[in-house]
């Protein structure tokens, strides 16, 4: 009796063994974890720079900070890099507010980054007068792949 119940028992763990596999078999071909979504894919094609300089003046008009110049500079998506633009912007006026429209900037636009950003004395010891390179990201352009564009200055008209 104890061998028979052996045996069925050795029958039933032989099938579950067997349901074991065919349910993580069929498990494993569809529940692969979906791959986590590529940050270029969030990017929008091209940098969206007209917004950013709409903001900054914007920003920097409700700052009370004066806007100097702004030139800006694209390069085209390549095999190898990211399609960008180099914004060069000129303001002047008190830390803080100069700092609050940085802030505005980078807070607003989740594909922009600061890659310089330099300050200086004025005459007045409240300001300071600073260049700030923003670059705007993009996954591409609409061009074709090359260096880059030429070097384009945009007039300011924030107060000065």
């Amino acid at each position: 009796m104890i061998v028979q119940r052996e045996q069925v028992f050795a029958r039933q763990v032989e099938q579950l063994r067997t349901q074991i596999a065919q349910v993580e078999s069929a498990v494993s071909g569809t529940a692969q974890p979906a791959p986590a979504p590529d940050f270029v894919q969030r990017l929008p094609r091209v940098p969206d720079v007209r917004a950013l300089l709409v903001e900054i003046e914007r920003s920097a008009g409700g700052a009370g900070i004066s806007v100097g110049s702004m030139q800006l500079q694209e390069r085209a998506a390549n095999a190898e890099q990211l399609a960008r633009a180099d914004v060069t912007i000129s303001l002047r006026g008190s830390y803080p507010k100069l700092k609050q429209v940085l802030a505005d900037v980078l807070g607003r636009f989740q594909n922009v980054t600061l890659v310089q950003w330099r300050l200086r004395r004025t005459i007045q010891p409240t300001d300071l007068e600073t260049t700030m390179i923003l670059t705007v990201w993009g996954s591409a352009t609409g061009t074709a792949p090359s260096a880059a564009a030429p070097v384009e200055t945009i007039a300011s008209g924030a107060a000065r």
